[in-house]
């Protein structure tokens, strides 16, 4: 049987990315874009700032290296964010690269704010954690990543639209993650048919 797995939700993601970038570089929509953030913004602060960097970057290095010295599923999974978060971060650097964008007028930055990176970072974590454990703490890892987005906005480091793209993003490379992990695993194996990426697939998630 052929594999399928996650294929329309990432379609709906790509389509639904690309009309957030659509709507970031319109001309259109740059005053709106900044009287929702005016919505969000609390100030600048030393502990506001540390916890974004945490929930945004730091805390899932950390988390794969705690994984990876376990044995098993968490050693898959340990792996599966990796790859994920590595994903994530070359497309966010891709849009750097060529499609710049000027940050917030709080956050003057070199580079392009979108999408953002924080949020990507953490939404592709949080959608290998969340796929790949099961009962209530997996909304845990929803709210961690709900936390690196909107402590942007407080902040004023990121745009609306910027902290969308960068769940989106974010949550597309830990689907892509999870589906290439499983054919790197199936192919390690010596099996690269349909059956044993399925049953790969299975094993991360159970």
């Amino acid at each position: 049987m052929k594999i399928v797995y996650l294929k329309t939700p990432q379609v709906y993601l790509l389509l639904l990315f690309v009309f957030v970038t659509v709507l970031t570089y319109s001309d259109l929509f740059v005053s709106s874009d900044a009287k929702l953030l005016d919505v969000f913004f609390l100030g600048t602060s030393p502990f506001g700032t540390i916890v974004s960097h945490i929930l945004g970057t730091f805390l899932w290095p950390a988390l794969i290296i705690l994984l990876a010295l376990k044995s098993g599923k968490s050693r898959l999974v340990a792996l599966t964010l990796f790859v994920s978060l590595i994903i994530a971060q070359l497309l966010r650097m891709s849009f750097t690269e060529f499609l710049p964008r000027d940050g917030t007028i709080i956050f003057e930055r070199i580079g392009s704010s979108f999408p953002s990176g924080h949020t990507a970072r953490a939404f592709a974590a949080a959608t290998v954690l969340f796929v790949s454990f099961g009962g209530r703490r997996r909304w845990l890892f929803v709210m961690l990543g709900l936390g690196a987005g909107i402590s942007r906005l407080l902040l004023g480091a990121h745009f609306v639209t910027d902290v969308i793209g960068g769940a989106l993003l974010g949550i597309w490379a830990g689907t892509m993650g999870l589906a290439l992990v499983a054919q790197m695993v199936s192919v390690r194996a010596g099996s690269g048919d349909n059956e044993s990426r399925d049953n790969t697939q299975k094993e991360i998630v159970t």
